[in-house]
């Protein structure tokens, strides 16, 4: 009681993935206790687990991970908008507490989750020692949309009529019977035989405790729909739990996984047109600089030019009505017409005395 109250107990994250598609996509995580004491340091759970099953105990832990865990998909969908389903584990001691129900649909309103989001494992076992009593409290869980995923399968004893008869919504297989399987001769027959099942109840497979490439690589060819273990994290706290999470949820949004190419593109259409300021930049430092004495010298040319056009014009204008007539002075001009008015003047008084010696 005191090391729950302390805080001594965290709950870690595994990250599940789907092996359907061509590459693994993160699509759950179940959530561990580990326990740090202050004095012997982290507590392996294969240690404490079963001690606190028999001492009664496992309750008031499994309690606190499921708030734990509820409270944390919480945030996260808070603050990064994104969560994935967690899986918690539900005892054999749990499944006989008349108020169990309540206490998930009390979470779920609590931490405004759906029951989708809450993925309940409860051992193969359990269903061996009272399978009405438990049937009877998964269907009600099942009915309020809960999944139930049947923890370590293939340790227990179940017949496969009762399997087929037990509401389940998953089949976890069990670490240490992948383990034996790929051990040795690489027996995989066992396994093949559970997925047969699997797909004869239309239910997915999860296999735990996967740690090397060929053990993902064979139970995806057999058919095996999600994966758990080492070979793609170990169990993590929540901070470093939530890289997996910021990934899937770049993949998750189609704006968000093309804004790196759009940002690209338009990177290399910006760099673009700066080369080709820089190109012109550099074409107009290599022209000679400019004299501002060009500008009268060019201005002279340009007036000498448009004198010597108008000139010839002129000239031809002369040239289609006969000679050229040299223009006189203005001094010129009044003395001709001086000498005009005078001979004229002349003629008159010659005309006056003829006139006058006749008569």
């Amino acid at each position: 009681h005191d090391a729950v109250r302390e805080g001594q107990f965290q709950v870690w994250y595994q990250p599940k993935f789907d092996v359907r598609p061509g590459t693994p996509v993160l699509t759950s995580a179940e959530a561990l206790v580990r326990w740090m004491h202050p004095k012997l340091g982290m507590v392996s759970p294969g240690l404490f687990i079963p001690l606190f099953e028999k001492n009664g105990l496992i309750v008031e832990l499994d309690h606190y991970v499921w708030r734990e865990a509820a409270a944390r998909m919480r945030d996260w969908k808070d603050r990064l908008g994104f969560s994935v389903p967690v899986s918690v584990n539900v005892s054999r001691v749990d499944m006989y507490d008349p108020g169990l129900v309540n206490v998930f649909e009390d979470l779920m309103k609590e931490f405004s989750l759906t029951p989708r989001e809450l993925l309940l494992e409860i051992t193969e076992s359990a269903y061996t020692q009272d399978s009405e009593q438990m049937v009877s409290v998964v269907s009600r869980l099942r009915n309020l949309g809960f999944r139930i995923e049947m923890d370590d399968f293939g340790t227990g004893y179940s017949s496969l009529n009762m399997i087929c008869t037990l509401p389940i919504d998953a089949l976890k297989l069990d670490m240490q019977f992948i383990r034996s399987a790929f051990r040795g001769s690489k027996d995989t027959r066992m396994m093949e035989v559970i997925l047969e099942i699997a797909d004869y109840l239309s239910v997915p497979v999860i296999a735990e405790g996967v740690e090397t490439e060929e053990q993902l690589y064979v139970l995806r060819a057999m058919g095996c729909d999600i994966v758990q273990g080492y070979f793609f994290s170990r169990p993590l706290p929540p901070e470093k739990f939530e890289e997996f999470l910021k990934r899937r949820r770049e993949l998750r949004n189609p704006l968000s996984r093309n804004r790196q190419s759009v940002f690209l593109l338009l990177r290399h259409i910006l760099l673009k047109d700066l080369r080709k300021i820089d190109r012109v930049d550099q074409m107009r430092q290599r022209e000679p600089e400019h004299d501002p004495r060009s500008d009268d010298i060019g201005e002279r040319t340009r007036n000498g030019i448009e004198k010597q056009q108008e000139e010839r014009i002129k000239n031809d204008a002369h040239h289609r009505h006969g000679k050229i007539r040299k223009r006189k002075s203005p001094c010129v001009v009044k003395e001709d017409r001086r000498c005009i008015i005078k001979e004229r003047q002349q003629r008159i008084h010659i005309g006056k005395d003829r006139n006058c010696s006749h008569t």
